[in-house]
């Protein structure tokens, strides 16, 4: 071969990348000087497991493994790369300075594509890197090639699938729209069917003629009459007279004017009973356009309850307009009023029109949203089944008045409402604060009172201590005085002494109204404290001819816990009593 005319393109394989395994660096370095100017990327290992590493990492187009190297050799190395999924397909050059037939052999049994023998030579290098180059290189363009295909396949054969499922869906679909389509003629059919026949007003169809076509179970609960016995005949047999011969007339006018007297309007009118009775209804009537002729459709309601209930209504409205109490009714969550009787309207100043449009918080300045519904919680959790509180009601004018409000709280069928009942309770207030006022001159009064009667104790206390203390000088000479004087001076004193006992009950009294009152608790002799009163009686006695007689027993002898005081001038009062109020001669 002529070396100098030897020549290889590399171009087209520019950044491809080579992996160079050889334990001898001086190797690794002619290869690489040999492949230098061809464009490659080179790596470079000195042992199969770094080339391991090395070939997962980067996946090389070409390895160029030196087959004798310490630790993992090269054609271990390459069994491991091509058990790998990642690496199998990588090519695999060995290199080797043994030119013995069984290492080929070898090699290309377990994957090798070729083989370099050393001492290297350039051309030989570069041939056979360029033939595997370009091998991997077609390789990986018909695999990107067969890749894109079997993409574009499964894209075409997803696209077919898509648009056989989207066919097929649409093919259900328009089945299944057909079919929801008749049943949904079905089920308006049925609609319709079950809404006149159940519908709570009587519905009744009549044609342009009068003649009835359709007859609801609730018209025949109405007029006694079975759909039966009316379809076909004229409406006016429903009607008694003068409606019964002017009916026809007002189905004349309207096809012929288009104005109709209560198409389309709805009023109160009478109708005729199989029976032959009569009863009001609240007639509404429509009509449509079927092709050229009209079908009028009258929607009927019996009135008679309702119109019992009005009258009710009226009564109970006078009667709640003639009371004098305020009544209001305002609603349980916006408590805007829904209705206030006259003496409300009165008292207030306001219009019925002007309160509806207002809530008993600008009647009641002093509470607040939150502050009233604090107040009526109670009411709102059943807990009580009524309010009762005062509160202040302000006029139109700016005037306030006093009123008693009595609330409740009612549950209806269509809303809830409190219900209130205010009384003006002026007069009331005024009394109480007279009331108020004589309480507070009656404490006035007792108050002198007491101060009265302590300033009189104190004036008579004075004279008193003058005679009882003359009475103590008497007896401090007894041989002067006879027995009857002496007798005479011991009734002074005792007299003057509980005399003086009751000047202290008075004072005693006074501390009783002021609550300072004090007992003092001892042990008194009985029989003692009773000769004490009865000598103290003695003049009372004989005054009204009355013997008092004193039996003495064991419980003469005996002693009681009490205020000494007290219990004389209980003891006094009571035989005083009996001396006032017994008959001559008694005893």
């Amino acid at each position: 071969m002529d070396r100098k005319k030897f020549s290889l393109s590399f171009k087209e394989l520019e950044g491809m990348r080579v992996l160079i395994v050889d334990d001898d660096p001086e190797s690794i370095s002619i290869i690489k000087k040999i492949l230098s100017n061809t464009g490659l990327i080179f790596d470079s290992a000195d042992c199969g497991e770094v080339a391991l590493e090395l070939a997962g990492k980067f996946e090389p187009d070409l390895i160029l493994m030196d087959i004798l190297m310490p630790g993992i050799n090269g054609f271990e190395a390459c069994k491991r790369l091509k058990s790998d999924s990642k690496t199998q397909n990588i090519p695999v050059i060995f290199i080797s300075s043994r030119s013995k037939s069984e290492d080929c052999s070898e090699g290309f049994s377990i994957g090798g594509v070729d083989y370099i023998s050393k001492p290297f030579y350039k051309e030989e290098i570069l041939s056979r890197v360029y033939a595997q180059m370009t091998l991997r290189k077609l390789f990986k363009e018909k695999e990107h090639a067969i890749l894109q295909m079997s993409d574009d396949l499964k894209s075409k054969s997803l696209e077919l699938k898509s648009a056989s499922r989207q066919l097929l869906e649409t093919h259900e679909k328009m089945e299944g729209w057909a079919e929801t389509a008749n049943q949904r003629v079905l089920e308006k059919e049925n609609f319709l069917k079950n809404l006149t026949e159940n519908i709570v007003d009587g519905l009744i169809t009549i044609d342009s003629e009068g003649i009835i076509q359709t007859f609801n179970p609730s018209a025949e609960k109405l007029f006694g009459y079975a759909k039966e016995e009316v379809i076909g005949t004229n409406v006016k047999i429903l009607m008694p007279e003068p409606f019964n011969s002017e009916h026809d007339g007002y189905i004349k006018k309207f096809l012929e004017t288009g104005v109709g007297k209560i198409i389309g309007i709805g009023r109160e009118v009478t109708g005729l009973r199989k029976d032959g009775s009569t009863f009001p209804l609240d007639l509404g009537v429509s009509y449509m356009k079927v092709k050229d002729s009209y079908i009028f459709i009258g929607t009927l309601r019996d009135l008679t309850e309702r119109n019992k209930a009005n009258a009710e209504l009226l009564r109970f409205s006078h009667v709640v307009n003639s009371t004098l109490h305020e009544i209001f009714v305002f609603d349980a969550e916006s408590y805007k009023f829904i209705t206030v009787n006259k003496a409300a309207q009165e008292n207030l100043g306001y219009t019925m029109e002007e309160l509806c449009e207002m809530t008993p918080l600008d009647l009641k300045k002093e509470y607040t949203e939150k502050t009233f519904r604090e107040l009526t919680l109670p009411l709102i959790e059943r807990k009580v089944p009524e309010l009762v509180f005062v509160t202040n009601h302000q006029r139109k004018n700016g005037t306030r008045y006093p009123v008693e409000i009595r609330l409740q709280l009612l549950e209806q069928e269509v809303e809830t409402v409190f219900f209130a009942i205010a009384q003006d309770i002026t007069e009331r207030k005024q009394f109480e604060n007279q009331l108020i006022m004589a309480r507070d001159a009656a404490e006035h009064a007792s108050r002198a009172k007491s101060d009265f009667l302590a300033r009189m104790s104190h004036e008579l206390r004075t004279p008193l201590n003058a005679i009882l203390g003359f009475a103590q000088l008497f007896k401090l000479e007894p041989k002067s005085l006879t027995s009857i004087q002496l007798e005479n001076i011991d009734r002074i004193s005792y007299s003057g002494k509980h005399l003086l006992d009751l000047i202290n009950e008075i004072l005693d009294l006074a501390r009783i109204e002021s609550e300072q009152i004090n007992l003092t608790q001892e042990h008194v002799p009985v029989g003692e404290i009773i000769d004490e009163v009865i000598t103290l009686l003695n003049p009372l006695a004989f005054q009204n001819e009355v013997k008092i007689n004193y039996l003495k027993d064991e419980l003469s002898e005996s002693h009681v816990i009490a205020d000494k005081v007290r219990l004389k001038q209980v003891i006094i009062n009571l035989m005083s009593n009996a001396i006032k109020y017994n008959k001559k001669m008694g005893t």
